[in-house]
């Protein structure tokens, strides 16, 4: 009994996150391994394996819900969605526990074995294999923290623990390491992530910081900082103060614990929302730099583009909401231009979508008071994918494909001030 509960609480839990996911609270990574999070680390393995085959599924699963009409009869569709998971495609191919809801699903499925048949061979799938998984691991990428000074000696212990040849160093950004095979949980349990000496982050979040590097001791606003990756990137390159903005309480404090965690020692974290800080403030006089990677749609995530497959959204909803994200992006773009020392501005996101990308640079720069004082410089000139050709400045911009580059997909432009 003990046992079944247990699994009870799993299904709820991965519904949970699948729920989250879809209403874009955040990746399957982020939300599981956030620092607060409430899911026990013991089973942080089994909500990944669970949650993830079944975004990858999603589409399928929906037309099963719908053609045996158990998304007309169960209320909560994402725990349905998971259950039909386990039912259908996992390994053991049955439901520990579920009480009511799991007769109702057993009988409809046995009342409509034909049409569901026709599913699985609609989607190529045997009915008497558990699923494959959708693709290969992707490479995970891990970046030393410069803070510790011991660089060859944190690869030499990553050598301990992982196989050679599935560790190399990447081959454009610095200190960045491939690590293949292998999932972001299994680094939980060794010492060089709980010592902060290792951070977990993908390949084009780390290009931003990369691209603007920060010199000397001018300061520097990460203005949406949380969780922290970049802010620690920041701190890494830079001899100045940096500011560390989030206006959400729950993220500030997981921001927090970070910065701690990770001895960035030069960060002031600033519990507020950036677009109302005062540029002329004297506290921000020496503000040379900002990092904008504000709020997207997070269309170039994989977690969020297998729920896109499946979004109940219609199409005019969703371009309200893009419409309304990218103006938000707009105004943080423009407000950290703002500030009256600042000479460099790199803007990104996680986003493929051009209304959040070269759109927003390209709005910012028609404002008078951009457009006389900045204009978007060449970023990062040996990457290969640059920005959408339409626009003036986008062979300066960069994209990543994250089909083609073994990344999340992203967008990149770096702003300098005009000299005089």
């Amino acid at each position: 009994k003990k046992n079944k509960k247990k699994m009870s609480l799993l299904y709820k839990n991965a519904a949970e996150i699948l729920g989250r996911i879809r209403s874009r609270e955040g990746t399957l990574r982020t939300i599981l391994y956030d620092e607060n999070s409430k899911y026990g680390q013991r089973d942080i393995k089994k909500l990944f394996s669970i949650v993830h085959n079944t975004l990858v599924n999603i589409k399928m699963l929906k037309e099963v819900s719908t053609r045996t009409g158990l998304d007309e009869n169960v209320e909560h569709q994402d725990l349905l969605i998971i259950l039909l998971y386990e039912k259908l495609l996992s390994q053991r191919k049955k439901i520990i526990g579920g009480g009511q809801l799991k007769r109702i699903i057993v009988e409809a499925l046995m009342k409509h074995a034909d049409q569901v048949s026709k599913i699985f061979k609609q989607y190529g799938i045997n009915e008497n294999e558990s699923v494959k998984k959708s693709e290969p691991i992707k490479p995970i990428y891990i970046r030393i923290n410069k803070h510790h000074k011991d660089v060859s000696g944190i690869i030499d212990q990553l050598f301990e623990h992982f196989p050679s040849d599935n560790i190399s160093m990447d081959d454009f950004l610095p200190n960045l390491i491939k690590i293949e095979g292998i999932n972001s949980h299994d680094f939980r349990s060794i010492d060089l992530y709980n010592d902060g000496k290792i951070v977990i982050q993908d390949k084009a979040s780390c290009l931003p910081v990369y691209a603007l590097k920060p010199k000397g001791e001018g300061d520097t606003i990460d203005c949406c900082a949380a969780p922290g990756n970049k802010t620690s990137q920041i701190s890494e390159y830079s001899q100045g103060k940096v500011f560390a903005f989030e206006r959400d309480a729950r993220r500030f404090k997981t921001l927090q614990s970070r910065m701690e965690h990770l001895s960035c020692d030069n960060v002031e974290c600033l519990l507020q929302d950036f677009l109302e800080t005062d540029p002329n403030d004297p506290k921000f006089a020496n503000v040379r730099y900002a990092v904008i990677d504000p709020s997207c749609s997070g269309s170039g995530l994989q977690s969020h583009a297998l729920v896109d497959l499946d979004s109940d959204r219609n199409d005019a909803a969703e371009r309200e909401r893009l419409k309304k994200l990218s103006s938000f992006q707009q105004k943080i773009l423009e407000h950290a231009l703002s500030f009256p020392a600042i000479t460099k501005v790199v803007y990104s996101t996680c986003s493929v979508n051009e209304i959040e990308n070269e759109r927003v640079v390209a709005r910012a720069l028609e404002n008078e008071a951009v457009q006389d004082k900045f204009e978007v410089a060449v970023a990062l000139k040996k990457w290969h994918r640059r920005g959408l050709e339409r626009y003036p400045f986008g062979h300066a911009c960069i994209r990543v494909d994250p089909k083609k580059d073994g990344a999340n997909g992203f967008f990149l432009a770096l702003l300098k001030r005009k000299q005089d």
